[in-house]
């Protein structure tokens, strides 16, 4: 076996009689990278890759490597020569190579002693989603993306293709032990382009924290990154790092939220790349349905005169965030926004009309603002309820309810660590946000936690409500 040593022994030896190990840069025996350089017109500073040639792969490796060679993108490392010969003093030491450009600086590296800015996290997702849509464009996932291979060359930053490139659909070949940069489908052996789309958000994550989230693979859970980052990031991990691989965002989905011109909050549902609206009410039934909306507005107004009340203000279009069941005391104020402000002026609008009840009609209980953190009553094992933000005219389009169970993993604080959804033939819009809200949850460590947790959400034309479960371990 080799090791450290043995790997820096090499240096001054030469592969395939043309290119002079200069110095060990790092590796293992699985794949070590030495100081080399090129031969000829234009001879300078390069990298080679040493694999043995006995390794699982080594011909889909040679195969993805002549593949990348030729693929030419600015921001793709040049993969300069490859073969298979054997290593100059070393006895059976037969090995696949592959030379490229020479990195002046690995994102790695960098990682080891700070984190990113956002500003220059976006600056180097904005090459790496280039380089990716290249490769897949070609039919090709790139299938090993981490910071290890994310470069510098001459001040243009490069993604390593010196891992070899994976044709899509083909089987892959798993390391020993599967890192969390490995999409969850990799342990079924075929790829796909969103393996890479997993592998971002595992990046995105790691250059703005040095760390990738804790997530068992075996869980079943999707991984939970605390403490949230700043949008976009936020929102773009969330949408890498589902266990459906098809629910995934897409590179330019991704690419659209770094730019800032993704769904905005408040945007028509169809315009939620996971919200398909049902079709409408059949014209043959039309006329019954809005004779009946007519009648029942003059139904309305005649009780609202004969009480003396007027009319509730029409309600706020935009994403709704509805309470749990039953009303729960309003959350600490949160930061005023312009449309926080509309919501305010909305349910003040409604508490001055509570205020008046008709001597005909007990007055109702005011409902909390339609905040997304909903406290739970003190003393209880849940400490914080996150309901579901949902588009109006994705509920415009329920016929009846649909049914969300969610199960979520808490850890010895009390916080959600990993939640997936139970109900994957159910709508792929309303199972996404209600696993987003199950992650917000919070339980009291040591009567909820740690454990495991069912949520049941329920989803109406009027709204959701939500319960809650606690398994048994």
């Amino acid at each position: 076996m080799q090791t450290t040593a043995n790997l820096a022994d090499r240096e001054g030896r030469v592969v395939d009689s043309r290119f002079s190990l200069f110095r060990w840069l790092g590796g293992t025996a699985e794949g070590s990278v030495y100081l080399t350089a090129t031969v000829g017109a234009g001879a300078g500073k390069a990298a080679i890759k040493l694999v043995p040639a006995g390794s699982p792969g080594a011909d889909a490796r040679v195969a993805g490597w002549t593949a990348a060679a030729r693929i030419d993108h600015p921001h793709l490392l040049r993969v300069l020569h490859t073969g298979r010969s054997t290593l100059e003093g070393e006895p059976g030491g037969e090995v696949i190579y592959a030379v490229t450009e020479f990195a002046d600086e690995v994102l790695a590296d960098v990682l080891l002693g700070r984190p990113l800015t956002p500003d220059e996290t976006k600056e180097m997702l904005g090459p790496v989603l280039d380089a990716l849509a290249c490769l897949h464009s070609h039919g090709y996932v790139h299938g090993r993306l981490k910071p290890s291979n994310i470069l510098v060359v001459a001040d243009n930053l490069k993604l390593s293709a010196d891992s070899a490139p994976i044709a899509s659909g083909k089987a892959a070949t798993l390391a020993l032990v599967p890192g969390a940069y490995d999409a969850p489908e990799l342990s079924r052996g075929v790829v796909s382009p969103a393996a890479d789309v997993w592998s971002l958000g595992m990046l995105v994550v790691a250059a703005l924290t040095q760390r990738t989230p804790a997530w068992e693979r075996d869980s079943g859970f999707e991984p939970v990154v605390r403490p949230a980052l700043a949008e976009p990031f936020e929102e773009i991990v969330r949408g890498c790092l589902r266990l459906d691989a098809a629910s995934r965002l897409t590179l330019a989905e991704i690419k659209d939220r770094l730019e800032g011109i993704a769904p905005v909050e408040g945007a028509p549902a169809a315009l939620d790349p996971d919200f398909t609206p049902t079709s409408a009410p059949s014209s043959r039934w039309a006329p019954a349905w809005i004779a009946a909306a007519v009648l029942l507005g003059i139904a309305v107004t005649a009780l609202i005169l004969h009480s003396g009340q007027s009319p509730s203000p029409a309600p706020v279009a935009g994403p709704v965030s509805v309470p749990a069941e039953p009303p729960t005391p309003a959350p600490s104020p949160a930061p005023v926004t312009a449309s926080s402000r509309v919501r305010s002026e909305a349910a003040s609008a409604q508490s001055a009309v509570a205020e008046k009840p008709s001597a005909a009609r007990p007055a109702q209980p005011a409902e909390p603002p339609a905040a997304g953190h909903v406290p739970a009553p003190a003393g209880g094992a849940i400490v914080r309820r996150v309901m579901p933000s949902v588009l109006p005219d994705a509920l415009a389009t329920v016929r009846g309810k649909v049914l969300i169970n969610v199960r979520v993993q808490v850890d010895a604080g009390g916080a959600v660590s990993g939640a997936v959804s139970e109900s994957p033939n159910a709508s792929r819009y309303f199972n996404r946000v209600a696993v987003e809200a199950a992650q917000g949850w919070q339980f009291a460590p040591g009567e909820g936690a740690p454990g495991v947790w069912e949520l049941h959400f329920v989803f109406r034309r009027g709204g959701a409500t939500v319960t809650a479960d606690q398994r048994n371990p």
